[in-house]
Formats: C-alpha cells, sequence, structure tokens
C-alpha cells in the first residue's frame, strides 16, 4: 500500500542521485583542472632544455584544521629559451608537500647550487619550468571517489527518470525482464 505522493517520491529520488551526480562531475571538473591535468601536461607537453640552480630552500606549511603539516622543497632556477633568460622559483607542477621535513631535504639535497641539471619549460607560457616531472600515483586513485559519484548518480538518476511515470505493472514486467538475465538459476541451483 502506497502511503506518500509517487510524484513526490519521483522528485525525490530524482533531486537525490542528481545532488550525488552533479557533486561527482564538480569533484572531478577540480581533480583533473588541479592536479591531473598540470601533470599530465608537464610530463608530455613542457619542453627540455637545461637550467642552472641559483637558489634552494624548504617551505614549511604549519598545520592548521583543513590540513595536515607539509614541507615544500623549492629551488630558484634560471634557464634560457629562444635567447631570453627565465627565472623560476619551483620543482614540481602541483606543488605537492611532502609529510615529514627528512623528505624534504632529501629532494632538496639532490640538487647543488650552481649546477646544471634538465628541466622542462612550459611551451605556451616559457616563465613555467619544472625541475621533475612524471606520474604520482595519488591523483588517479583520488579519482575513483568522484567517478564513483558520477556513476552511481548517473546510473541512479538514469533509472528514476526510465521509471518516473511507468504503471506498476510497467515497472513489474522490466523487474521480471531484467530477472531473466539474472546468472543464478534458483531452479537448478546454479
Amino acid at each position: 500500500r502506497r502511503t506518500g505522493s509517487r510524484a513526490a517520491g519521483n522528485v525525490g529520488e530524482a533531486l537525490f542521485f542528481g545532488i550525488f551526480f552533479a557533486v561527482g562531475c564538480v569533484a572531478l571538473a577540480v581533480i583533473v583542472s588541479v592536479l591531473v591535468w598540470p601533470e599530465w601536461r608537464a610530463t608530455r607537453q613542457f619542453a627540455e632544455t637545461t637550467c642552472i640552480v641559483i637558489g634552494k630552500r624548504i617551505v614549511d606549511r604549519p598545520a592548521s584544521n583543513d590540513e595536515p603539516a607539509g614541507f615544500l622543497p623549492q629551488f630558484e632556477i634560471t634557464y634560457t629559451v629562444d635567447g631570453h633568460v627565465y627565472g623560476a622559483t619551483t620543482y614540481d607542477v602541483t606543488g605537492t608537500h611532502f609529510p615529514d621535513e627528512e623528505s624534504a631535504k632529501a629532494v632538496e639535497e639532490q640538487f647543488e647550487i650552481g649546477q646544471r641539471y634538465p628541466c622542462w619549460y612550459d611551451p605556451i607560457d616559457p616563465q613555467r619550468a619544472v625541475l621533475v616531472r612524471g606520474y604520482s600515483g595519488w591523483p588517479y586513485l583520488l579519482l575513483l571517489i568522484p567517478i564513483s559519484f558520477v556513476i552511481i548518480g548517473g546510473g541512479g538518476l538514469l533509472f528514476t527518470l526510465v521509471q518516473w511515470n511507468a504503471s506498476l505493472e510497467r515497472r513489474a514486467l522490466m523487474a521480471q525482464r531484467a530477472a531473466q538475465f539474472d546468472l543464478f538459476d534458483p531452479q537448478s541451483g546454479n
């Protein structure tokens, strides 16, 4: 026996899955634009040149309510592109902080002031450069969260819209057809 309004139930269900889908899409767009896309561009599209390290330091980020403490190695470099000398303060394209100072110091010790190292610059904006490039795994693992929101929200929204004006008989018929494709056959025990 149905006690509530069918239309209100459909609207509520569509709203729930729609919000789920929208949150997943927004989070996916933010993660791709802030972490994945810059890393991909630096690895695939930045041009190689040589640079001279003219300074280095470790920047520490104190712990706050939102984030734990972190340590970022930064290097001041100079490099030449098409006859123009550029300077940048950089390490990697995402600016990811290390959780402990020892890890940041280990990276800092890999580069000596006054020495030449390969670096990569953005051909679109030669003032952007990095000392290291490559793919880190965690942004791609992080993508699983918004992708699951998009799949669950989109699937639920699609199901809600397909079932919107279906009669009880039509819903029973769709459930019966879906059961025909079930891999488990209760009659035979397989």
